[in-house]
This record gives structure tokens, C-alpha cells and sequence, in this order.
């Protein structure tokens, strides 16, 4: 394979298809002119792929047969941007956001159905691990 190449798809022809013998599926192979002069082959796996249209800007290399392999295209779906949701409010904010943590997993470490001096346990160990995350975030 030859360097990187960056250009824009001039023309597209469609030229011919290639059914694999393994998987089945179908090659179309097109003719693109770039607009850097490469005239370039094209294998694509849907025959009017949206990567190759008029227009796109293929970041690319060339084998030593010019056949074309696609790095990137103008045209690619971008990932969507990752999501994340809290199980808290949005009032909350910074330490506070750790309280309703810290007591949860607290009341995990009793067993259910505990006396009040249990209750009490309870409190200590929420507390201490809330001081104990507490000095983590700020770096101690």
C-alpha cells in the first residue's frame, strides 16, 4: 500500500459486481475520479454506497493493482455521543451526590431486619465511608 491520500470523489461510475464464493455477499466495484487526478477502483459492499458519492472526502491509500482501500469518508456515520445518566437529582452537586451512596451501600453491609443498635452501626459505617470517599476526592 502507498501513503495516505486525501481527496474529493469528482465522479463515480458504477462497473461491475462480484458475488464471494465464501460469504456470499456481494462486491460492487466502481470507478472513481478524485480530484487530486488519481482514477482509482473501488470495492464497496452496497452499490450505491453513500462513502463514495460525488462530493465525499476519502482519506485513502492505493495498492499496487489501484484498487482503492477507504480509511475515512466525509460521508461516515459518526458515533453517537455516549450518554450518561445519574441515579441523582441535578440539584445535586459534588460531595452530596455520594450521601445517598454512602447510606446505600452502608445498609448492605447489615443484614436486613436488624435492631436499632444495628440502625446506629449503621450510621457509624455510613459516616466513615463517607469521610473515607471524602479525603479520596480530594486527593488524600
Amino acid at each position: 500500500m502507498n501513503a495516505l491520500k486525501k481527496a474529493t470523489v469528482e465522479s463515480c461510475k458504477f462497473v461491475d459486481d462480484y458475488l464471494h464464493p465464501v460469504s456470499k455477499k456481494f462486491i460492487y466495484y466502481h470507478q472513481l475520479a478524485m480530484s487530486n487526478g488519481d482514477l482509482v477502483s473501488c470495492g464497496t459492499m452496497e452499490k450505491n454506497s453513500p462513502r463514495i458519492k460525488v462530493g465525499s472526502v476519502l482519506e485513502y491509500k492505493i495498492d499496487d493493482k489501484g484498487k482503492m482501500k477507504i480509511e475515512t469518508s466525509s460521508n461516515d456515520k459518526k458515533p453517537e455521543p455516549e450518554v450518561i445518566t445519574s441515579s441523582f437529582p441535578s440539584r445535586i452537586k459534588g460531595h452530596e451526590a455520594f450521601l445517598g451512596y454512602t447510606w446505600s451501600y452502608s445498609k448492605d453491609l447489615i443484614i436486613a431486619g436488624k435492631t436499632m443498635e444495628d440502625v446506629e452501626e449503621l450510621n457509624k459505617i455510613a459516616r466513615y465511608i463517607y469521610a473515607e470517599i471524602g479525603k479520596m476526592l480530594q486527593g488524600e
